[in-house]
């Protein structure tokens, strides 16, 4: 299951969602745009199956980028 979400603020004020879970090496996790969306992504059971591996063996980090999922939606740019 996704671990607690919480966010980071850009230099210019966008609010960027992430999640950790698991401990060890950490592995960032994002799959190809523009499917993106931390909670969505443990629901799909194929997905979830590979999260909880990486999750059983590292730290695992997911984050929602600018614009998409859970992080601020009301973006001008995408950089």
């Amino acid at each position: 299951m996704l671990g607690c979400v919480e966010y980071a603020t850009t230099s210019d004020g966008i609010r960027i969602a992430y999640a950790r879970r698991g401990r060890g090496r950490v592995v960032v996790w994002m799959p190809p745009l523009p499917a993106r969306h931390l909670e969505l992504e443990w629901e799909q059971p194929g997905e979830r199956r590979w999260l909880e591996w990486l999750a059983s063996r590292y730290t695992l980090v997911q984050y929602d980028p600018r614009g998409l999922g859970l992080s601020e939606r009301t973006v001008t740019s995408s950089s």
